[in-house]
């Protein structure tokens, strides 16, 4: 959430800009003929960037959501866990996150699958606290027999736990980014239009 305030900040500078081409005078003597290339190209890039961010999130969100909604309804097998353990990312904005990672095998229809989620987003976002990542590790020992909730439309999709982790950040930061992304719409327009000094 902490990159994604950075991105929107970066994209404030963006919508500033639009508000000064706004104004007539402002705006000839702000995009004169030589610079009005960069801005049409800087508001490009940023409008694509700022969108295909914000709709990746906004996919994302709707994807935890989905599967917290539908995985107490899938089928349940026995699965076994091959591997359990706590992952530290180094973070320059946000500090250390710690995520559990377990890896467990199952079988449906006769066909072996590998599952890595415990539950839907947590995987991307971990814990700030250590303990807490342990912890989650610790109730899958490597070798125990864990239930295993498959997706029957893909049963490569598989959870150990009900429920889902970040879906509203995400969709938060989604929507920012693509109204963002909107303002630089505006910007890329407003510099095509307005004439040059």
């Amino acid at each position: 959430m902490q990159r994604a305030g950075k991105c929107i900040l970066g994209g404030a500078g963006t919508i500033c800009a639009v508000l000064m081409t706004t104004h007539g005078a402002l705006a000839q003597t702000t995009i004169d003929s030589a610079a009005k290339p960069y801005f049409i190209a800087g508001g490009a890039i940023a409008t694509i960037f700022f969108l295909s961010v914000g709709a990746m999130l906004i996919r994302k969100s709707n994807r935890y959501r989905r599967i917290a909604a539908t995985a107490a309804q899938w089928p349940i097998v026995t699965g076994k866990v091959v591997s359990s353990e706590v992952i530290k990312h180094a973070d320059s904005d946000s500090g250390d996150y710690f995520v559990p990672r377990v890896h467990y095998v199952y079988q449906v229809d006769g066909t072996s699958r590998n599952g890595r989620v415990i539950r839907a987003g947590l995987g991307d976002r971990g814990y700030p606290r250590e303990q807490q990542a342990r912890d989650d590790a610790a109730r899958y020992c490597v070798g125990s027999s864990v239930p295993v909730r498959y997706d029957p439309q893909n049963p490569a999709d598989a959870v150990l736990e009900l429920g889902q982790v970040g879906a509203g950040n995400n969709l938060v930061a989604g929507v920012l980014l693509m109204l963002v992304g909107a303002g630089g719409v505006v910007f890329t327009v407003f510099s095509v239009v307005t004439p040059g000094s």
